[in-house]
């Protein structure tokens, strides 16, 4: 069998002491949590059930059988209006990643390395599929969680090798990885703002066996784990699983296979040991239908981070938890969808005529009355028709009313919906300032969505970082990976903190659209001040000035076009350019070897620092415990 370079940090042996000490803390917290978060898990059912906008009865009876059940879904127009409008911005344009270099000296590897992490989160991480479901969360329930980890998992087989039947095993999944977790499954205090600042925060599995077995296999859990835990298989889901149950009972997607297991992630300080001076901080997971714990590890991220991002879709002070589109719209939907029924069972009552009739007419009470039926009576006026509804205009306006306070709170009105404005037309001037001011509210929500999709995009840069690419061959066989991997080669804290480059995920407002149009302004602008400059210096009267006044000038508007080109994505914009002629009159540009001892040196520095102890070792130093990294 043949052996990977990699495994998980090394598992924590704990005695009975300790282990009895860490249970009985994990039964607390996790009891104490689903004390508290028992009302609002019911909200966030209540709001998925308002987004669903399914009748609760099949068939009304009051104010009569058959009446009206509609539901106005104001929360499902208003939350796929706005996902689309968002998806739109975020994914619309062909570049994904954008780097901002802190210096021009940065410029020379700006564009490898926004080839390379588009590289990876399209083809190896599936950013946008990974983290759909957060933003579908952030959108309609106020949070989306996103986890960001490297994950390794191991297929079993069985191939024929010299007529001999021969097991092999086979790399599933293996590198950086996002997953959207359900907020209903995201645990943390909700004293807390933030994963990293709070005392514990983790996330509740549930799964089958078989999905668990992998991740045993892949060296997550201690061996035989899953084994031990099949016999709670059946088990109901914790409270925390109910609101996907009810979602699922719903939709009319109920699961055939109900084998399920639930297991916490908890990540948390705490002190393991008794000759420890202090907490450290570790991840636990914890089967707490049985109690046992399938295993306990030293926290092995660079800066012991929590790997977790909270999206918000509006903020709320003092508390994680925010609010979305399903708790602005709750009541309007309901007010909306009153009105609306009871406009439709007037009409429908008024156009049904009950009868009146003399007891001895001939006409029975249960007689069916209707078209082209023949009714005998002793007199003419035996039979009279009687309304008994009315329609009335004012509901329509009611109803019209609510629509607008909807608007007014969630911020998507006709314009964004792409509507007419209903009314007298305005001027082209008022139209455009009510769709800026009704930008403003969406900008605002936008910003937030892009900053959770930005924070989990540096997660993922990361995860790459400490523990290397999903596949290394990149930087062998792809132009400028050599660069890339010296970048990617350097302190944790150059990444993370952008000293060199800055990355997060691109924009309508950020795109090389907007630097081709930038640049073609600049160009414009350099041009006029170079004529201008070479024009002075002329009057001077001195060669030698003028002779390095256009070798400057025509080095820089190359530069310029070359930027131009790189922003209309023309390959090998160099070969169309003087630059071979620049260098030999004496222009001359940054090397790309200067880059990569440049990026040496910082790496070496940075190990140099670690060892001279600074205070800093256990951020720049590998630790031991520390899974390895994949580099071949």
């Amino acid at each position: 069998m043949p052996e990977f370079n990699f495994r998980y940090p090394r598992l924590l042996n704990l005695d009975d002491v300790a282990k009895e000490k860490l249970r009985f803390h994990l039964d607390t917290i996790l009891l104490n949590h689903q004390g508290e978060r028992g009302q609002w898990m019911d909200e966030l059912t209540q709001l998925k059930w308002d987004y669903w906008a399914e009748p609760e009865e099949e068939v009304k009876s009051f104010p009569f059988e058959g009446a009206s059940r509609m539901i106005v879904p104001l929360n499902a127009i208003a939350t796929e209006q706005t996902l689309a409008a968002v998806s739109r911005r975020l994914y619309g344009l062909k570049q994904r990643v954008i780097a901002e270099p802190m210096s021009d000296v940065w410029l020379q590897i700006k564009d490898d390395i926004e080839k390379y992490f588009a590289w990876e989160l399209d083809e190896k991480v599936k950013l946008r599929p990974s983290i759909e479901s957060a933003l579908l969360e952030i959108l309609k329930l106020g949070n989306g969680v996103s986890r960001t980890h490297f994950r390794r998992e191991i297929k079993h087989g069985i191939k024929l090798i010299n007529g001999e039947e021969t097991p092999f095993p086979v790399i599933h999944k293996q590198g950086a990885h996002t997953d959207s977790i359900p907020v209903s499954k995201f645990l943390m205090p909700f004293s807390s703002k933030s994963p990293n600042t709070a005392p514990w925060c983790g996330v509740e599995i549930v799964a089958e066996p078989y999905e668990l077995q992998l991740l045993e296999d892949g060296g997550m859990f201690e061996v035989g784990y899953v084994e031990s835990l099949k016999a709670w298989a059946l088990e109901q889901s914790s409270t925390e699983d109910r609101v996907q149950a009810e979602q699922e009972e719903r939709e009319k997607r109920t699961p055939s296979q109900a084998e399920r297991l639930v297991i916490y992630e908890i990540w948390l300080s705490f002190n393991v040991a008794t000759d420890q001076d202090r907490a450290r901080e570790i991840v636990v997971w914890y089967h707490q239908t049985s109690g046992k714990i399938g295993a306990v590890r030293y926290n092995w991220l660079t800066d012991l981070r929590r790997p977790f991002e909270i999206g918000t879709y509006f903020p709320v002070e003092h508390r994680w938890p925010g609010i979305g589109i399903g708790k602005q719209t709750s009541m309007f939907q309901r007010e909306v969808s009153a009105i609306h029924r009871q406009r439709l069972d007037a009409g429908t009552v008024s156009i049904a005529r009950v009868w009146k009739t003399t007891k001895f007419s001939g006409v029975r009470p249960d007689q069916a009355i209707g078209p082209g039926k023949i009714i005998t009576v002793n007199d003419m006026n035996d039979l009279e028709p009687m309304q008994h509804g009315e329609i009335y205009p004012s509901a329509f306006s009611n109803e019209n009313m609510a629509v607008i306070y909807f608007q007014q709170r969630s911020g998507v009105n006709d314009q964004i919906l792409g509507l007419e404005e209903a009314g007298t037309p305005g001027s082209a001037t008022s139209a455009l300032t009510r769709v800026q001011e009704g930008k403003k509210k969406f900008d605002f929500i936008f910003d937030n969505i892009q900053d959770f999709r930005d924070r989990t995009i540096m997660e993922i840069a990361r995860t790459i970082h400490q523990f290397g690419a999903s596949n290394v061959s990149y930087f062998e066989t792809v132009k400028g990976g050599d660069l890339v991997k010296r970048f990617l080669e350097l302190p944790d804290e150059f990444i993370a903190d952008g000293l060199i480059l800055k990355i997060r995920g691109s924009d309508e407002t950020s795109n090389r659209i907007l630097d081709r149009q930038n640049w073609t302004q600049a160009a414009a602008f350099l041009s006029q001040y170079y004529t201008a400059a070479i024009q002075l210096v002329q009057g001077l009267g001195d060669q030698k000035l003028l002779q390095a006044t256009a070798i400057q000038t025509l080095g820089a508007i190359t530069e310029v076009t070359k930027q131009i080109l790189i922003s209309f994505d023309i390959p090998n914009a160099e070969k169309m350019l003087l630059t071979e002629i620049i260098k030999q009159l004496g222009f001359t540009d940054i090397d790309p070897n200067v880059i990569a001892k440049l990026l040496e040196r910082i790496a070496i520095a940075g190990r140099s620092s670690a060892i001279e102890g600074n205070g800093r070792e256990q951020v720049l130093a590998p630790s031991v415990e520390a899974p390895q990294l994949i580099r071949g």
